[in-house]
């Protein structure tokens, strides 16, 4: 996990893993806008759109979400920004995200988070990461699999 520090004279953005930190190694990179799908429109997604479009999350922007019910998805008509899917898969490997933003029931979690994991993508999932703690462990695995 990247932590964020103040951006320097040049622009350029300090970050260091926990990994890295633990050895002494930092490392500048420049910090770019972050591409994230959101995988749900329930209360949770929607909520979560409506904080990125108040511009509460800065460097991050919307650029796609699924929902397997087309009437959530009709109220995203009025965003030509944002690419509309009805299942998580296409959206996971639309090239359109560098993240995913899991808000489906709990029991998807982990299936979709391993897909996107191992499509390369970075995920953060709603709590709770999953219903069973053998499907966490696996999720997890998938994520340090992600890693190697």
């Amino acid at each position: 996990m990247f932590i964020g520090l103040p951006r320097s004279e040049a622009g350029v953005v300090l970050v260091w893993s926990s990994d890295l930190e633990f050895f002494g190694f930092r490392q500048e990179v420049k910090m770019k806008t972050v591409r994230l799908g959101i995988i749900g429109f329930g209360g949770m997604g929607n909520s979560y759109l409506n904080r990125f479009e108040a511009g509460q999350v800065k460097r991050c922007r919307i650029t796609a979400i699924a929902d397997i019910d087309p009437e959530r998805l009709k109220l995203l008509d009025d965003k030509p920004d944002i690419t509309q899917f009805s299942d998580s898969k296409k959206l996971i490997r639309s090239g359109l995200v560098d993240a995913v933003m899991i808000e489906t029931p709990h029991y998807q979690h982990t299936t979709i988070g391993i897909d996107a994991l191992g499509q390369g993508l970075h995920v953060l999932v709603d709590k709770p990461i999953s219903v069973h703690k053998a499907d966490c462990r696996r999720l997890i695995a998938a994520h340090k699999k992600k890693r190697q």
